[in-house]
């Protein structure tokens, strides 16, 4: 899940956490969002750095085995 750490991001990463799901929840501030749990993982990801979105993606198959659902909820702005 990107976006996972503030806002609307936050309330589903809670949600899904609630639901028994197994969540691996990105976002630029993963200070401020909180500790591992044997059910959540914290990692901090740049959704505009491919490499850094594929790294995640592997990451989050070799912890879980699978991947069930993919929930984008980070907003970006490219300024080039």
């Amino acid at each position: 899940m990107s976006g996972a750490a503030g806002g609307i991001g936050r309330a589903v990463t809670e949600r899904l956490c609630g639901l028994g799901w197994r969540v691996h929840a990105t976002d630029l501030n993963v200070t401020q969002a909180g500790n591992d749990t044997g059910q959540l993982h914290w990692e901090r990801v740049d959704v505009l750095d491919e490499d850094a979105v594929g790294a995640s993606f592997v990451d989050c198959i070799a912890r879980a085995g699978r991947l069930d659902a993919v929930v984008h909820l980070a907003g970006a702005v490219r300024r080039d």
